[in-house]
């Protein structure tokens, strides 16, 4: 492998099986977990009086989902090291949304190869909401999307 691998972490069931089914199949050697999350933007309030308020908010609700992000980039580092690989967390601020945050980071990491969960959505929902269906469309690298377990599989 010429770079790391690039493990997509958001502390769901998915992500979890994700890096575990990576691990199988890569067998350890560099990675970095991501944990990508978008800041909220601040709306613009006709009344100047709320715009504080809001604003305010809005910086609150970032700093929650930040910190969040790092606690999970940090799980998954753990869990890929207990995996077997040489694991470092990134929790990543997506300012331009989270599959173009994921694919920015693999270029800058040149990463061989990207791994992402799938929640295992169909049709349209697939289409519109799926960052899973975005980044594979849109990678430079390799990507494997490991689909969700199977019931009773973990």
């Amino acid at each position: 492998m010429a770079g790391p691998l690039l493990i997509c972490f958001d502390g769901s069931e998915g992500a979890r099986h994700a890096l575990q089914r990576a691990a199988e199949a890569f067998r350890g050697g560099p990675a970095i977990v991501v944990s990508a999350w978008e800041p909220i933007e601040a709306v613009r309030v006709v009344a100047p009086g709320l715009a504080g308020l809001v604003a305010g908010g809005v910086k609150a609700v970032n700093e929650q989902a930040e910190q969040q992000a790092e606690k999970l980039a940090e799980e998954g580092a753990r869990l890929a090291r207990e995996a077997g690989f040489d694991a470092e967390p990134l929790p990543l601020r997506a300012e331009r949304g989270v599959p173009r945050g994921i694919l920015e980071a693999a270029a800058e990491r040149q990463a061989s190869a990207i791994v992402i969960g799938s929640r295992g959505l169909g049709g349209v929902a697939r289409m519109l909401g799926s960052v899973a269906y975005r980044v594979v469309n849109n990678a430079r690298c390799p990507v494997f999307i490991v689909p969700p377990p199977a019931a009773g599989e973990g």
